[in-house]
């Protein structure tokens, strides 16, 4: 503008001018400046062993990421390599997934934290406190086949402990979960020194085996009229599951919550 003032000033005082010439309205869209979106992408920083990438942490991009060992991460994603886990997953290909609130971290030996990513050596451990990242799983309200899931309660065990050693990865969970599920209760508890597996459900994911109680498993309440459950079988067992997912870092979502 002549008189120095930005093109929005304009724009301001044509706002009172559409009712005395509506032909100004349009100028004063074209004037208006648009808002410019923000977007702000998450943060993935790559752990790393002899130059080969093993993992990597997901933090959203107004969080702290994993740039010394002693930064409290919060609201992300652990992926790491589900064949570190041992034989029974070998064969895995993909990323296996962890959602944690928050996490601290811990190292052993040489542990670098430069260029945007976590760098061990060879004989280096890497250890992560996760706390549970709860995703509640929803259905369609009045869904007369989906009561029973609309009606089940989960709350996880409180924490699990991954660690990176030279030999390979573990997963160590903490605490107790409880699940209640056509209104009866299991409790689960940690079952040490058992190696993970893996299962179909009916996407691949990593299985962490735990103990479970009460020994039977007795429908108490069933709400589908659809598909109504009664009756009672033995428990065997129980596991936390994360789901493997083959995809870029660029492409790896959310998992969901076992």
């Amino acid at each position: 503008m002549s008189d120095g003032h930005p093109i929005s000033t304009l724009a301001e005082r044509l706002t009172p001018a559409p009712g005395v010439l509506p032909g100004l309205t349009e100028l004063e869209k074209l004037l208006r400046p648009a808002p410019i979106p923000i977007h702000f992408e998450p943060v993935t920083t790559p752990l790393v062993r002899a130059g080969a990438t093993f993992g990597y942490v997901i933090t959203p991009a107004l969080e702290p990421a994993p740039t010394a060992v002693n930064v409290l991460l919060r609201d992300g994603t652990l992926w790491f390599d589900p064949a570190l886990l041992g034989a029974p997953l070998a064969g895995a290909s993909g990323w296996a997934g962890v959602p944690f609130a928050d996490a601290r971290l811990s190292a052993s030996g040489n542990v670098q934290f430069t260029g945007g990513e976590v760098v061990l050596d060879a004989a280096a451990t890497l250890g992560l406190e996760l706390s549970s990242a709860v995703h509640p799983a929803t259905g369609v309200p009045g869904d007369p086949i989906g009561r029973d899931f609309l009606a089940a309660t989960l709350t996880p065990f409180p924490r699990a402990n991954v660690e990176f050693a030279p030999g390979g990865a573990s997963i160590e969970l903490v605490g107790e979960g409880l699940a209640t599920v056509f209104g009866q209760q299991v409790r689960f508890s940690p079952r040490p020194g058992v190696a993970a597996g893996t299962t179909d459900l009916p996407v691949r994911c990593v299985t962490v085996p735990c103990d479970a109680a009460p020994g039977t498993f007795t429908v108490a309440s069933s709400l589908s009229k659809e598909l109504e459950l009664s009756g009672a079988a033995p428990i065997t067992g129980g596991a936390v599951a994360f789901p493997i997912v083959d995809a870029g870092p660029d492409a790896l979502p959310q998992p969901v919550n076992a």
